[in-house]
This record gives C-alpha cells, structure tokens and sequence, in this order.
C-alpha cells in the first residue's frame, strides 16, 4: 500500500512518501553511528569516509580528483569546481544536497577533496554545504579566502572538516567561517598559522572546533577576528586520548603569540572541554586575554606555560549542572586557571563555579603572580599556591 501524501513529511520523497533508497541509507547511517555493536563498528568516520576505499586513495595521485564533478548547475547557472590540483580558473564551489531531507534528519552528505589543493592569490573557496578535507593538504596563499555559508537548500549549518589533513594560510590569506557554520580540527588534523594570517568568526554562531593540531608560526600572533555579524568563539576540544572528546594541542614556534578577545566579559571568545583542556605551551611569548568570557566544561581548565600571560576583564564560568555521569551531576568539576612557571598578570578577573578557581606552580625560581581586583566564587578552592610564586 502506497503512504499516502498528506502524511508525507520527507520532502525528497516525490509523490509516494518516504522511498525505499532513503530509508535504506538512513538505517545504515544510524547503524554505522552506534559505538558498542563490537570491534567492526569502532567509528562512525571509519565506515562512512571514502577515505578507507581503495578508488579513494589512488586519486590523490591524479591532478584531476576522479570523484569531484568538474561542473555543478543550479537553476542555470554555470559554476567552475575543480580543474586539476594546482590551478583553477574560479574556486567557487556551488553545489546542491540531493536529498535535502537528509540533513534535517541527521544526515550529512559532504563533499571531499581528497588531493593538494591550492588557492592562489585573490581567488576564494565558497563553500555552501558541508565540505571534507581528506588525507592531503590544502594551502591558502596570500590574499586568497576559504569561506563558508551556511547551507541555503537545506537551511542547515554548514561545515568544513580537516581530517588527516594539513591547511595552511599564509600571508594575508584568510579563513571566514559565517553564522552558524563551524570549521572543525579532527584530531590528526593540522591547521597552521603563519605570520599575517586571518581567521573570521563572522557572528555569535561560528565556530572553530579544534580537535587537532593547531601550529602557530614563528613570530606568528594568532588571533580571532570579527565580522559585521559579530564574533564567535573557539571551541577546544582536548579529552587527553578519551575516546569521547578530541586531542587538541597548541604548537608554537619561536617569538609567537596569542590573544582572545570580544567586546565584553558577557561574550564568549573560548570553550575548552575534555578533562585535559588547553595548553598554552611555552615557546609562546605571550598570550593576553581580554574583554571576554571562557567557558569550561565538565573537568576542564586552561592551563599556561607561557612565558608572559595576562588576563584583564575577563570571566571565567565552569560547570555546574545536569549531567549523566554521576561524577559531573551537580558537582564543582572544571579545573579553572592553572599557571605553571610563568609570571602572570591578572586585572577585573571573575572566576566562578570550578573545583580550584586559580592555581600556581612554580618549577624553580621566583614567578609574580599580579592580582587586581580578582574576584572568585562558588569554587571549592579559591587560589592554591604550589611553589614560590
């Protein structure tokens, strides 16, 4: 018996309500999405990323991507995609989802460059669905953009995932990631910044998900800027090796920097999760960290190695709430601001629900810890001193 129209609710599914070849592609997707049916099931990304087939890999060897259409049409319009690996006429990627419906069930349907992709200067990457960086490396060279939108067919967000892979930008190249899309770092994923980079969270719903390596470049000063829709926010997702969470570390070369900033202590420019939180190494110079809110999820911290650090109006709110571990239900969990060996700085600082709010190590020697007008609460330990700070 055909389902009839009017209970239709998949808008792919033509006249005859949800076709067979959706459904079979949406079970298998929920199937390959379940983490305890046993060792042939381990990750999602592990059965469903062309990656892991044969004809996958050979076309990274080919200056032409076998899988990639060389052309997309969208209501008679004619898009240039992918030429070969290392030149293009235009990098505007226009492309349509084929089953829209996916997406609003759960389903992402990305596309993949799977080869050494080049953006040469003044040309730009827009990307306007979801997008996979797979297993090589894309370079952004000066004056050139990646960009992503969100995904107007779907009305859905859109993202772009580095995995396996390296991206750099170089030079007044730059990354805009709008509203309510997120650029995200698997782990062994590398983003490196070098000196004169750009990266753009253009609204409050743009994200950078780190779960990989991101290298700061000697002399580099990385940084987040905004756009005319505002500033996101930097999400560090670092569980140390916990299957549950990422592995997102901070490489820095020599005489580089980091500052976070917004426009207000009520706006977020950082949240770290997983119970190793972010490091902040010390080859960095200096981080400053200002006129903003970091947000630290269950168990985690920011911890400093640097070799100046400075927080000035910035609060900083741990977790406290419903959780389904019992260990994180309502407890005092996050592991607040940990400053190890480096003199530190901190002005108009708010710390508030943490296990620890700040503490110090020192290794060897003096370090001064400057406080002004620091004020911590609903933490069960407000300032700990290890050492001779």
């Amino acid at each position: 018996m055909k389902p009839s129209k009017r209970n239709n609710t998949y808008p792919d599914a033509g006249d005859y309500g949800p076709n067979f070849g959706f459904m079979l592609y949406y079970n298998l997707y929920r199937i390959a999405s379940i983490q305890h049916w046993g060792d042939s099931v381990n990750s999602i990304y592990d059965n469903s990323c062309p990656c892991h087939i044969d004809s996958f890999l050979l076309n990274r060897t080919l200056r032409v991507n076998a899988i990639e259409p060389e052309y997309f049409y969208n209501q008679g319009n004619h898009y240039f995609l992918f030429r070969n690996s290392y030149s293009q006429q235009d990098a505007l990627v226009k492309t349509t989802d084929l089953n829209p419906a996916h997406v609003k069930y759960g389903i992402r349907n990305p596309e993949y460059i799977n080869h050494y992709y080049r953006v040469n200067n003044n040309q730009v990457l827009e990307v306007i669905r979801d997008l996979v960086i797979c297993g090589n490396s894309l370079d952004l060279k000066s004056g050139s953009e990646l960009k992503i939108d969100s995904n107007k067919y779907t009305n859905s967000q859109s993202e772009i995932i580095i995995r396996n892979s390296t991206v750099t930008i170089e030079n007044n190249a730059k990354i805009t990631i709008n509203n309510n899309t997120r650029l995200v770092l698997e782990t062994g994923g590398t983003l490196l910044y070098k000196s004169g980079a750009h990266i753009i969270l253009n609204g409050p719903n743009a994200v950078l998900h780190i779960k990989g390596t991101l290298k700061i470049d000697t002399g580099a000063t990385f940084t987040i800027e905004g756009g005319s829709a505002g500033k996101g926010y930097i999400l560090w997702d670092n569980g140390g090796g916990s299957p549950h969470f990422g592995n997102g570390t901070l490489l820095a070369g020599p005489g580089s920097k980091l500052e976070l900033y917004q426009t207000n202590k009520s706006q977020t420019a950082l949240v770290c999760t997983g119970g190793w939180g972010m490091w902040l190494p010390p080859q960095l110079v200096s981080v400053k960290i200002h006129d903003c809110k970091i947000v630290l999820k269950e168990n985690s911290r920011v911890v400093s190695r640097a070799r100046s650090f400075a927080m000035n109006k910035v609060t900083l709110n741990g977790y406290f709430g419903d959780h389904p571990n019992p260990e994180f239900d309502y407890k005092l969990c996050s592991g607040g601001l940990h400053l190890i060996d480096n003199p530190a700085t901190l002005n108009d600082v708010t710390v508030n629900r943490c296990a620890t709010g700040i503490t110090t190590f020192a290794e060897g020697g003096h370090k001064p810890l400057i406080l002004k007008d620091v004020k911590i609460y609903n933490c069960l330990k407000g300032l700990v001193n290890n050492g001779n700070c």
